[in-house]
């Protein structure tokens, strides 16, 4: 028996109670988890990272009262601390990243990385790929959802230092599936003609340039003494035809003045003729070389009657012609 219940005998027996459970509604009461001020530690809670354990009071009726001044584990939080109270500091949080133009993520080459959490703070966006300017590889490089478009480029394929020299012009090409087309609307050098413009693209015009000609009738250069000229071009237009011989009056001195292919035609040269003090006694018509006469019934050594070594008359051997 405990000392409760001797007084409460003692009581009894003196008569100042006169019936016990009157008093006493529960005799033997069941025992209180704690006594009444009493301070403890908040159960199942430790100080480990960002948690804290906290206090219980016990209250007057024997029990432990709220858990006052804990701090229970969180999710963890790119922060620096242990919020999920493991003992270990922001592992394992990542979130998606994208630093590009908004709305271009996940178009053409484009697509978002992935920064981690360290130390507190997240990091650098590992993997992401942003706009770029377009190239012309059949991609869309700068993310607006349209392959190759909008690529023109300037293009010349003539000699270097020719592009905009003379009448030579560069040109342009455009990109389509990846691929560059044909230099479109490009002037390269060509042949220099005479028309005041640099078709070669050397920074002259009309340079060098010099053809032959000839003024007279047809089939007549190269025949007699007839040539061609030349003339030379200026200011894109043709010279005078320089140095050209042209058909001109027959004159008796063995040349073809006239260019018809028979020197001294109409002379008649060459024609047999009688000369009485030659010691053969017969010639040709030759040309004197002189106005008058203009021909001669020549049987000198050197005429066209003598075309050989020796002067025969006959059949004696008259003199020797000396060439």
């Amino acid at each position: 028996m405990d000392i409760t219940k001797i007084v409460m005998a003692l009581l009894l027996g003196s008569g100042v109670i006169s019936n016990a459970r009157s008093c006493d509604p529960d005799p033997d009461p069941e025992p209180t988890e704690c006594s009444a001020g009493e301070i403890r530690a908040c159960p199942g809670n430790s100080n480990v990272g960002a948690c804290k354990a906290g206090q219980q009071t016990c209250t007057s009726s024997g029990t432990w009262g709220a858990c006052q001044g804990q701090v229970t584990p969180v999710a963890e939080l790119c922060d620096g601390l242990d919020n999920d109270c493991d003992g270990t500091v922001d592992e394992g949080l990542t979130r998606v990243c994208y630093s590009g133009q908004a709305g271009t993520a996940g178009v053409g080459l484009c697509k978002a990385g992935v920064s981690t959490c360290s130390n507190g703070s997240f990091g650098a966006c590992v993997g992401e790929v942003k706009p770029v300017a377009e190239l012309c590889d059949n991609l869309d490089n700068d993310c607006d959802g349209t392959k190759d478009e909008g690529l023109v480029q300037t293009c010349y394929d003539g000699p270097p230092n020719t592009a905009g020299v003379g009448i030579c012009q560069a040109g342009q090409k455009s990109c389509s599936n990846g691929s560059w087309s044909g230099c479109a609307n490009q002037v390269l050098p060509g042949t220099e003609i005479c028309n005041g413009l640099d078709d070669d693209c050397d920074g002259l015009p009309d340079e060098d340039l010099v053809q032959s000609c000839y003024d007279g009738p047809p089939n007549t250069a190269g025949v007699g003494i007839c040539q061609a000229g030349t003339s030379t071009c200026a200011g894109g237009s043709w010279g005078l035809c320089a140095g050209q011989v042209l058909p001109g009056t027959e004159v008796c001195d063995t040349l073809d003045q006239n260019c018809d292919g028979l020197p001294d035609d109409g002379f008649g040269t060459g024609v047999a003729c009688l000369e009485a003090d030659s010691p053969c006694g017969a010639g040709v018509i030759e040309c004197t070389g002189v106005a008058d006469p203009v021909t001669d019934c020549s049987t000198d050594f050197g005429g066209s009657a003598f075309s050989g070594q020796e002067l025969v008359c006959g059949d004696s051997i008259v003199a020797t012609k000396k060439l």
